[in-house]
């Protein structure tokens, strides 16, 4: 009896190994892919040694556990990983290998922002595990060295997929410029191989993809309980080839959804409009403001002599202030949505003689390098006539960023076919780990942000091939131009800019070749490089720079140098549109070679203000001398608005814990 229920076992086992394998596709052997595709990626540890030898693909490649790790690292040196592809034999449809990936248990939707249909449509939230990454090839695919990239003459992108139980799943393509990304969903049934297909055709005549140029794609997976998950065999096919297994489809368009946006751009109205108090104003000893400093966050804003607005980092959190009696007590308002001050939030932009208020902050949407996700995420303090409120929820200013960012410079035009108009500019980690500059602009007052083009780039602006330091980005300044935009940045190319006219971005234009930051002077040290600029009327613009002393003038036509006995990247500020000012307070340095977070420095706070004939008055001292002034990452703690009421200028400066703030008013008028 022993022998024939060991015999039953044995056959039972056998019969149950036999139905396994019938159940699922064999393991294929490696080898070219079939007519008509075009393998590119298996995940077998001799195809991605052979595709990682790019000049800069920064990946590793490691065994572990009868497979290999596949990694990019996060910062150059550091342990941490921006995306690992775990490769483990197993449940495969090609080769020996397949991604292994997790994903979930995911968390509810909890949007703490305003979202959008287009926010919705292509950019699942990454955050606190709302979604899992599958696969990710940031880094990889375009600086491989090979033409990973290179999709032209092919119609369909094929991708074999298992998940243990059921899972939405996001596979999303970009090229060079695209934005957002092409995006199809699939509800991928658990339990068995399926293949997700993306049609590419249909991406070139509807999004304008550009084949010859891809430079990501990546998988997303949600789960309410959790699932474990294959990936394998990603290849390219031509219309007509075979599958061997069933295949899933996207079948909805890939049109963005249509924005909602008004006619002509919105201004706030003054709902509660008072009439503001702008008699003229006599020079005073600076007031202070305790227990605050103004960098890295801070800024101040004016809309008459009385209502006053300031932004200020007390003990590493963001606040804002207002005073209704000129600066004598003040009164704190809802805090902004921020989080991070160091490096994840931008000090805050006065866009306008109102006082309205942006400021944008990526560390609540962080979600670690190379990834798309709502990251920048804005908030806006409008006046209304009486004081200023805090608009909730927070919107999204942009997804593309792929890491923190700690720059943003926004203004509204105030004239012209689009006066209302919202611009921001930014520095950024752009697809290519490549650091470079990009603009939006709004025309419902914040609300939602749209591109000029196929994307937000700003032509010209990516500094180099490779960024090895993700925090090294450019830090742009904009300011109206006719009916659109300069912006102005400096890297190692020097002081550099375009302009947007007439709905089109131009080529981009070297300033000073010699004013050339080295924005990393180490992979963990970057440089926040100080400026300042206006415009007067429609395209005569203001501006400073760091390395070049006083004042820069566009008359239209070529730049000329004003005022060069003062220092280098002061604060700008125009008094009613027409009276021009200039605040320093001593140099900033190009940072060493070594982490320098706050310092503080020794100078004067001066204001030059330029006579109608173009001559600059003596400088007013502010300070009553030299005095303490902090500067955090080359942040100097002194600030005005670009744009100030028609008879004063509000000024402040702090050091590591007092703000002092001051009304310059404007030069007297000259009699005939």
């Amino acid at each position: 009896m022993g022998s024939i229920t060991a015999i039953v076992i044995c056959v039972t086992l056998l019969l149950l190994a036999a139905s396994r394998e019938a159940a699922e596709p064999a393991a294929a052997a490696s080898g070219p892919a079939a007519e008509g595709e075009r393998l590119i990626m298996g995940f077998e540890k001799a195809e991605l040694e052979s595709k990682k030898e790019g000049r800069t693909c920064w990946t590793i490649l490691e065994d572990a556990d009868d497979g290999v790790d596949f990694y990019a690292p996060f910062e150059f040196g550091e342990l941490d990983r921006a995306w690992t592809w775990q490769c483990r034999p197993g449940q495969v449809t090609e080769g020996r290998l397949a991604l292994a990936a997790k994903v979930g248990p995911n968390r509810a939707n909890n949007h703490q922002f305003q979202s959008t249909p287009l926010i919705d449509r292509c950019y699942p939230v990454l955050r606190r595990g709302e979604t899992s990454v599958i696969l990710n090839t940031f880094g990889f695919l375009a600086r491989s060295g090979s033409d990973l990239g290179q999709w032209a003459g092919y119609d369909l992108l094929r991708l074999d997929l298992r998940a243990e139980s059921k899972l939405h799943v996001w596979v999303a393509v970009e090229d060079d410029l695209i934005e957002p990304p092409v995006v199809c969903e699939f509800d991928v049934p658990g339990g068995s191989w399926i293949t997700l297909e993306v049609d590419l055709r249909k991406a070139v005549s509807q999004r304008d993809l550009d084949l010859a140029k891809i430079a990501n794609f990546w998988v997303l997976g949600r789960s309410a309980q959790g699932t474990e998950v294959r990936v394998d065999n990603i290849r390219l096919a031509r219309t007509g080839t075979a599958a061997k297994l069933g295949v899933l489809r996207d079948d909805r368009p890939l049109t963005l959804p249509e924005a909602k946006v008004p006619d002509r751009p919105m201004i706030p109205r003054l709902s509660q409009a008072a009439e503001p108090n702008r008699a003229a104003l006599q020079l005073e000893a600076p007031r202070v403001f305790e227990r605050a400093t103004l960098a890295p966050f801070g800024w101040i804003a004016a809309y008459d002599n009385q209502r006053l607005l300031l932004g200020t980092n007390q003990n590493g959190k963001a606040a804002v202030s207002m005073s209704r009696d000129g600066g004598g007590t003040w009164e704190t308002l809802a805090a902004p949505t921020v989080e991070n001050l160091d490096h994840g939030t931008a000090r805050g932009s006065v866009v306008d003689q109102s006082g309205d208020a942006l400021l944008v902050s990526s560390g609540l949407g962080c979600a670690g390098v190379g990834v798309v996700t709502p990251r920048q995420f804005l908030s806006k303090y409008t006046f209304n006539g009486q004081g200023w409120e805090y608009r909730q929820p927070p919107v999204i200013l942009d997804c593309d960023i792929r890491h923190c960012a700690s720059t943003a410079s926004f203004i509204r035009l105030r004239e012209g076919a689009h006066a209302g108009r919202l611009w921001a500019a930014w520095g950024q980690l752009d697809r290519f780990r490549s650091l470079c500059v990009h603009a939006r602009f709004s025309d419902d007052d914040g609300v939602s942000w749209q591109q000029v083009g196929k994307g937000a780039l700003v032509p010209g602006s990516r500094e180099s091939y490779f960024a090895f330091n993700t925090y090294g980005y450019q830090q742009p300044r904009c300011t109206p131009y006719g009916d659109g935009v300069a912006v102005f940045w400096q890297d190692a190319r020097g002081l550099m800019w375009n302009r947007c006219e007439d709905g089109r971005w131009g080529e981009a234009g070297v300033i000073d070749a010699a004013a050339a930051p080295l924005l990393a002077p180490t992979e963990n040290e970057s440089f926040r490089v100080p400026g300042s600029c206006v415009t007067r009327g429609g395209k005569e613009v203001f501006l400073t720079a760091w390395k070049i002393p006083g004042v820069l003038r566009w008359d239209g036509a070529t730049w000329q140098h004003e005022l060069p006995e003062a220092t280098d990247a002061g604060v700008l500020t125009l008094a009613g549109g027409k009276d021009l000012m200039l605040l320093t307070a001593g140099s900033t340095e190009q940072p060493p070679p070594r982490r320098r977070v706050s310092i503080t420095k020794h100078a004067a706070v001066l204001c030059y203000r330029r006579e109608v004939d173009g001559i600059w008055a003596k400088p007013l001292d502010l300070s009553g001398g030299p005095t303490t002034v902090l500067e955090y990452r080359q942040i100097t703690a002194l600030v005005a608005p670009p744009y100030s009421p028609p008879n004063f200028a509000p000024v402040a400066w702090s050091d590591l814990s007092t703000v002092k703030f001051t009304k310059v008013p404007v030069l007297p008028t000259p009699q005939p």
